[in-house]
């Protein structure tokens, strides 16, 4: 019983957040780096990202147009079945519609948790449903209704997209590329997925078929990551943090590598966003990590990465000051279960 107690803990993790990653950015090489260059000499990854180009030429690299597009029109009634809107949605994101993109990936990401679901929940629901309860201590109980609880809300959830998801067109699948999509014309949380890899374990779906999608992403990931970072954007930071700390595998931290200077610099970040009330043991593991990070650096490297968080914080989270990303996050919302 013990054993299944530990199986069902962790299947409830990963159904009731589609994985944790404590995967929950940092900011960009501009003027902030400027200020602060004479550090990162002899340091090839800081020297690297120092050459990060901005968004905008990463539009024109890649053959899509530097400027959004007005909406000619409004986008389709939320729900309309996807199989019925996605070449509509994908030719005016292709045309630089930012809504469209918009609606394109958010729709496409719940079909694919849809598709997940299906293939998931009624299994595991009958599982649990048929799980021997004599004997079994309170913890168990407890760990088996709160299995069935969210059981529960992926059924619901299953039900109210049942129209939307109805025979939806087999690149949903495939999130990568339209998340791309999406976060070149500033979506943040379609940047923030496709820095992720396209999808929450970080595997980008289709990649097999799509080896290009690997160069593109190597070109574009911290380009993105970067610019989201300079938007105020705490899930980015986080996700830099991990890939460049290197403990984590993921499709970001194979571009980055492993760097202590870029890890500091992106921890201590994330620790001016929150505040300690003594008692927040996610706090407690973030200073964890920057004691361990920090007995890999010199005194300088220190002080330069505590100068470079405190004005990236001052300079791109004014509007949003509060590290709610600092403990973990979600790379590619579906927007349910």
């Amino acid at each position: 019983m013990r054993r299944h107690f530990w199986i069902a803990a962790i299947a409830i993790a990963a159904l009731a957040a589609g994985w944790w990653f404590g995967r929950n950015v940092a900011p960009t090489h501009g003027s902030i780096a400027a200020e602060n260059a004479s550090p990162d000499v002899g340091n090839p990854g800081a020297n690297a990202r120092s050459n990060v180009p901005k968004p905008t030429t990463v539009r024109a690299q890649s053959g899509l147009p530097t400027n959004t597009t007005s909406v000619s029109k409004p986008l389709p009634p939320p729900g309309t079945p996807l199989k019925q809107t996605y070449d509509e949605l994908k030719a005016r994101a292709d045309a630089g519609d930012a809504e469209a993109a918009s609606r394109l990936f958010q729709d496409a990401q719940r079909c694919r948790r849809v598709r997940q679901l299906t293939r998931l929940t009624p299994q595991m629901a009958k599982r649990w449903l048929d799980e021997k309860t004599d004997g079994a201590t309170a913890e168990n109980l407890q760990v088996t209704d709160a299995f069935l609880g969210m059981a529960q809300s992926q059924l619901e959830f299953l039900r109210s997209n049942a129209t939307l998801c109805s025979d939806a067109p087999e690149q949903v699948d495939s999130s990568l590329p339209l998340a791309l999509l999406a976060g070149q014309l500033g979506d943040l949380a379609a940047a923030n997925c496709y820095v992720g890899g396209g999808d929450t374990f970080g595997i980008p779906s289709g990649v097999v078929d799509h080896p290009e999608w690997l160069s593109e992403y190597k070109k574009n990931a911290l380009a993105y990551a970067d610019a989201a970072v300079e938007k105020g954007d705490w899930t980015m930071v986080s996700q830099l943090a991990m890939a460049y700390e290197g403990n984590v595998p993921s499709l970001l931290g194979q571009v980055t590598g492993v760097d202590a200077t870029m890890t500091y610099r992106y921890l201590a970040l994330s620790r001016l966003g929150v505040q300690d009330n003594g008692k927040d043991q996610a706090i407690t593991h973030l200073d964890a990590r920057l004691k361990a990070m920090a007995e890999n650096l010199t005194d300088e490297q220190k002080l330069a990465a505590a100068d470079w968080a405190r004005n990236a914080y001052q300079s791109y989270f004014t509007n949003h000051p509060k590290n709610p990303a600092h403990n973990s996050f979600t790379v590619c919302p579906s927007g349910g279960p």
